[in-house]
Parts: structure tokens; C-alpha cells; sequence
């Protein structure tokens, strides 16, 4: 005999087509009384459950997220804002850096900060820590009226002596350590969170409110360039540390191209946003007309755009995509092609479409050349991701010795990832992958020649293989370059 069942209740939420899509979302919410800096969530009841306003605008993004079609079970990391964070000053926190008497450059741990003060330099002499002066031993790295957290020595020596006699840095001699104060904000505070260790994201998503802008800043709007520009820094610096992400924003409703951008914080017209910002892949704006209830807008076009992204392969295109969004208007074509000028994202209908459906006019990221698009960026990122855990997986292992069949060991494990990428349409094809120096390798040592007898001891004191990758993109040739750290 056969049965029919009957569910009652909400449908079982379909897997997602897409892989490798761990989204953050970052939002507002003054009401947030819970002690959590971020937590994950699945449903939106789970967002209400960990304390979370379905006033807030941290609520309105999420949702506008997961009304994306195709959307189905997706692990979100939400970093509540202000929430429970609070401003922070560190005092002589030692500064990330490579202290070997040439490299002058070092970064505070947190970064973007406010402010970097008290710059020191312990020369392991005995001395104790030494003052440095700022615009005489060391400058800081501007980032509109912030910082990066890059601070640089100068000089080719030991600069003047101080009152007791010891010297300031000019470069910073082997041995020695480097100190330093700074401040953040509750904003720069998030970045840390998303910087911590066991964040796994691909994708931030800021949320604000695009039919009245606030900033994170001093929830004002004079403040959201500022903001950009730091999420900009934040994601190219931990895309440069082996967490390849982007940052993803929505541009306030009334922004048109040629219209001045100064009561936002910027200095140009809003199609100069992407020169303002930085010409970086790490970077994505959309523009789009929400309706609004009460001067709020019903749906976050950032978070629409999110939801979008990930429901997809990352090879494939997301022009002509469908948006669900509560859309109201659609910037006129001379507008469009401004945006288009900005690699801003809009929407529009196409009356041809039988679904009359807002569409995604272009898939940009702030980028150059091929890394303008957002789909050839994420299947880089997702490629080096795997590429790189597949061979830390194997060298883990210490079976791998520095030599010829220790670099052909590597070698076909990158292929091996490689052709897996090419199954789940991520690349297109292999070009080459090339093991810097293994040709030294491959020959009886006493046939090299004294020159090559340097080099080859260079590699093999340095520990490191140095693989040159080069794969087919949509008929684009791209590389990739593994050293101690894996440049994409």
C-alpha cells in the first residue's frame, strides 16, 4: 500500500548551489544587549534568539540576505555594532613587523586605528626602550584623516643622540623590538574581530541605512567615505594574509554620478567614488532605490547583492541576475552609465525580460582589468584558498623533503587541486606550474657551477618552495605565486 505524507510548516531550506560562501554581516543595533562580539546564525529566528532587534539595521540586512532565491541553509557570522564593543586604547603592544636591519616597515596589530603614539625601539643594548620621534625617525601611513597602522623608518644610520646619550633609529638594527600606543574606534574594533584567527569569511557585508545614510563612524552621513576607505584597507590587509575577502556597501538612494559627494566625507563627485576609495578588488558598492518606511529603507541593497552572490558559482556571471528587493525606482540610463564610469552596481528592468525583474546591471568590485569582476575575483580567492590549505595539508605532513622529489611531491599536488577547481568550474584550464630553482635540483650537485652552488644553497636555506602558477579564466591567462606566504 503507498502512503502520502503531508508537512506542515516551514519548508526544509534547499543547500546552497554555490560553495565556499561564508558571509559576515556587520549592522547596527543600539538595543543589543548581548555580550557576544559575533556569533553564527542560520535562520533569522536564531538572529532574534542571541538578542538582535528586528528594528536594527543589522536585522534589515540579514534579512534582505535570506530573501535572495536560492538562498537555502547559509551560516552567517553577524557582528552586532555597537553592541557590546567598547573603545579601546592598547598601551606598548609590540608591533607586527620583520625587524632585520633593512625593513623599516611595521604595522600595529589592529588596523585600521585612530591614532599611533608612542613609538619605542628596544635596541637590546641594555638601554631600555627609546622614544622615537615621529617625522624625524619614523612616519605613519595616512589613511584620510586615520591611519593604516603602517608605520616606516628612515635614515641610512643611527639619527641623533638622545639626552642620555643613546641613539634613535634611523633603521631598526637587527636584535632590536619595536613598540607601539594606538586607539581605535568601536568600528576599527569590528575589523579586529573579523581579523581574529577562526573568522573564516569570504564576504563582509556592511549594513546602512541607504534611504537616510548613517555612517558607522559618528552615525552621521559626513562619515561614510571614511568608512569605506577603512573597510577598503581592512580587506585588502587580511586578503594579503591568506584571508582572501571582499567588502561589500551600499551607496546612499540619493546619490547621483555627477553630484558632489562632500556632505558624505568625499572630495569629488559621486563617479569618482572608485578613485577616492582605491582601485581595488577587495572592494564592491551597490546603488539602488529601496522603498522606505518611515524614512528606513525596507530592504539593504548590500545585503540583497550578498545573498546574490552567494547563491551562485563563482564563475558564473551575475549580470542580468535577478535581485528580490522592494525596489522602488530605477536610476535613469545616463545615470546607469555614470555608475558603470564608478564600477558602482546598479539595478534596472529590461521590458524585454517576460519576468520584469530588477537586474544586476554589472558584476564589479573596484578592480582593474580582469579583477573588476566580482566572479573572477571570487574564483581566485576560492582557488587560492584551496591551493594553499591542499599544499599546507601536505607539507604538514614533514614527509616532503627540499629537494627534486620533494618539489615534484608539491608540484602534483597543486595540479591535483587545480584539476578539482576545473570540475567545480572555478578555473578553465592549467598552463604551467613552475618550481623556481628545481632545475638545480635534477642534476648531480658537482656539475653545478659555483654561481648556481650559491643559489642553490639560497633555496635550500630558505626552506620555502616558490611555485609560479599560470591557469586559464574565461580565455584570460592568470597566475598565481606561492612563496612563505601565497601572493594571489
Amino acid at each position: 500500500m503507498d502512503y502520502i505524507v503531508v508537512y506542515w510548516g516551514a519548508p526544509t531550506p534547499s543547500a546552497s548551489n554555490a560553495p565556499t560562501n561564508n558571509v559576515a554581516v556587520i549592522g547596527r543595533d543600539a538595543t543589543y544587549t548581548g555580550t557576544d562580539k559575533s556569533f553564527k546564525i542560520s535562520t533569522l529566528t536564531e538572529l532574534e534568539d542571541a538578542g538582535v532587534s528586528t528594528g536594527s539595521l543589522l536585522y534589515k540586512t540579514c534579512t534582505s540576505l535570506f530573501k535572495q532565491k536560492n538562498v537555502g541553509s547559509l551560516e552567517i557570522t553577524v557582528v552586532p555594532y555597537p553592541g557590546a564593543l567598547a573603545s579601546q586604547s592598547f598601551a606598548d603592544i609590540e608591533s607586527d613587523g620583520s625587524v632585520d636591519g633593512s625593513n623599516g616597515i611595521f604595522y600595529t596589530p589592529n588596523r585600521p586605528v585612530t591614532a599611533i603614539s608612542s613609538v619605542k625601539v628596544d635596541f637590546n643594548d641594555g638601554s631600555g626602550m627609546i622614544t622615537q620621534t615621529n617625522g624625524a625617525h619614523f612616519t605613519k601611513e595616512t589613511l584620510g584623516s586615520l591611519y593604516s597602522g603602517k608605520f616606516t623608518f628612515g635614515g641610512t644610520g643611527y639619527g641623533p643622540l638622545d639626552t642620555a646619550g643613546h641613539p634613535y633609529s634611523g633603521q631598526v638594527p637587527i636584535g632590536s623590538h619595536v613598540y607601539s600606543s594606538y586607539t581605535t574606534s568601536v568600528f576599527q574594533d569590528v575589523f579586529n574581530v573579523l581579523s581574529e584567527d577562526d573568522k573564516d569569511i569570504q564576504l563582509e557585508v556592511y549594513s546602512y541605512n541607504v534611504a537616510e545614510p548613517v555612517s558607522y563612524t559618528d552615525n552621521a552621513a559626513t562619515s561614510l567615505f571614511s568608512d569605506y576607505k577603512q573597510i577598503n584597507s581592512h580587506c585588502a590587509a587580511v586578503s594579503s594574509s591568506r584571508k582572501w575577502r571582499i567588502g561589500a556597501v551600499a551607496l546612499p538612494s540619493a546619490a547621483k554620478p555627477n553630484a558632489s559627494a562632500s556632505a558624505y566625507g568625499g572630495a569629488g563627485t559621486w563617479n569618482q567614488i572608485r578613485d577616492e576609495i582605491g582601485q581595488s578588488r577587495n572592494f564592491v558598492a551597490i546603488k539602488a532605490n529601496p522603498t522606505a518606511t518611515l524614512g528606513i529603507a525596507d530592504d539593504d541593497p548590500a545585503g540583497c547583492l550578498a545573498g546574490m552572490i552567494v547563491t551562485r558559482n563563482p564563475h558564473d556571471t551575475l549580470t542580468l541576475q535577478e535581485m528580490v528587493i522592494s525596489q522602488i525606482t530605477y536610476d535613469s540610463f545616463t545615470y546607469m552609465k555614470g555608475w558603470e564610469t564608478a564600477q558602482v552596481i546598479t539595478l534596472y528592468k529590461d521590458y524585454l525580460d517576460p519576468d520584469l525583474a530588477a537586474c544586476l546591471s554589472y558584476g564589479f568590485t573596484f578592480g582593474t582589468n580582469r579583477e573588476a569582476r566580482i566572479n573572477n575575483v571570487r574564483s581566485k580567492f576560492i582557488t587560492a584558498r584551496k591551493l594553499y590549505s591542499a599544499l599546507y595539508a601536505l607539507l604538514k605532513t614533514g614527509t616532503v623533503k627540499y629537494n627534486a622529489t620533494g618539489m615534484s611531491s608539491a608540484e602534483g599536488n597543486i595540479e591535483a587541486t587545480l584539476r578539482q577547481c576545473m570540475q567545480l568550474r572555478y578555473i578553465d584550464g592549467i598552463v604551467s606550474i613552475v618550481t623556481l630553482g628545481k632545475e638545480l635540483f635534477t642534476v648531480p650537485y658537482t656539475t653545478l657551477t659555483e654561481t648556481q652552488k650559491a643559489l642553490y644553497a639560497q633555496y635550500k636555506n630558505s626552506g620555502v618552495f616558490h611555485h609560479i602558477i599560470t591557469y586559464i579564466w574565461d580565455t584570460a591567462v592568470e597566475h598565481f605565486q606561492f612563496d612563505s606566504v601565497l601572493e594571489v
